[in-house]
Parts: C-alpha cells; structure tokens; sequence
C-alpha cells in the first residue's frame, strides 16, 4: 500500500513543471552572432508535454499604455516538446524591425516585421528584458519580455506582478512613449 502511495506521488511530482518557459542561457559567441543582426535579443526554451501541438509568439505595440496594435509581428509553428523561441529587434532607417524564430523538434520558423509607424525612436532612451518570476508555462497567453522607450531619463523594469497579470498593472507601462510586448501562448 505504501508503495502504490509513493508511485502516485512520485508521478505526480515528476509531471509537476514539466510546461515551463525560461529565458536561455547564451554563451557570449551566441550573444555575439545574434547582436551582428539585431540592436536588442532576446530567446527563451521551453519545455511542453506532448499534448501541445503549436506554440505563437507575436508582438503588442502601447503607446501611452494604450494598446494600438494587437499583432504587430506574428509566428507560429509545431510544439514538439522542446524548443527555442527568439526575439530581435533593430532600428533600420527610423522604423523598428522584429525578428521572430521558433525551433522545435527539427523545424524552424522565422518572420521578419516592420513597425512602419514607429515614433522618432532614437530620440528616446530604451529599457528591455525578459519576463522575470516563475518559470512555470499551463500553454496560456504570457508576456515574455519587453522594449520600452521614453523621453525621460529616469526609467525602471517591469515588476514580476506585471508579467504575472499584465491587464491588473498595464498602469507600469503608462509612463512609457511606447512599448512594445513580446508574447507567445501553446496550444494542445
């Protein structure tokens, strides 16, 4: 009986965590090859059971912390358990460009996007980053990271609360003359 016990739970906690998302960790010849084509980067493994069949990652343009544009940029792609999602962006003649890939199993896919109505953005200072907090992925829709600009000299990151509940604390991204959010969501 004790047996049967520990075998339940011992399968219940190896199932536990096996959906997570994490930013990666790059070695500085990874971070060098990827900052020769993009300004800022930014790439995330993931971990899924077999039940996901497609990963989207896509991109969120606020301006003054209202939203202008839903799917800015857009990817998806086949969810084979593991995989790789990366974000880039560069400043090319005064407009932002995206760059979005997602690897999993053998498959690779990549898409590049032009945000043709971008403000005067290198007039601006910019802060970005990875999603901070838990690791944990159940496939829902999540903010992974972020690139922010403003006038201001004065700027700070985003709170883990943020990336928990974007909606409660869209007031953080208020302050901001734009920002755009990277997300991505899986699906079974």
């Amino acid at each position: 009986m004790l047996t049967a016990v520990l075998v339940i739970v011992l399968s219940a906690c190896s199932k536990a965590g096996t959906n997570t998302i994490k930013p990666a960790d790059l070695s500085d010849r990874e971070s060098a090859i990827l900052s020769t084509f993009s300004d800022g980067q930014m790439v995330f493994d993931f971990k899924l059971d077999a039940d996901f069949k497609n990963v989207t990652v896509w991109v969120e343009k606020y301006e003054s912390g209202q939203l202008v544009n839903e799917h800015l940029a857009q990817l998806g792609g086949p969810a084979e358990q593991n995989g790789t999602i990366i974000f880039g962006n560069a400043a090319i003649e005064e407009k932002n460009v995206f760059y979005l890939g997602i690897q999993s199993g053998g498959n690779t896919g990549s898409s590049i996007n032009i945000d043709d109505e971008a403000i005067d953005l290198d007039k601006l200072s910019s802060i970005s980053g990875p999603f901070t907090g838990s690791e944990e992925w159940s496939g829902q829709e999540r903010v992974l990271g972020d690139l922010c600009y403003s006038n201001k000299s004065s700027m700070r990151t985003l709170t883990p609360e943020f990336y928990e509940d974007p909606e409660s604390h869209l007031d953080e991204i208020k302050p901001y003359e734009v920002v755009y959010l990277l997300k991505a969501k899986a699906e079974r």
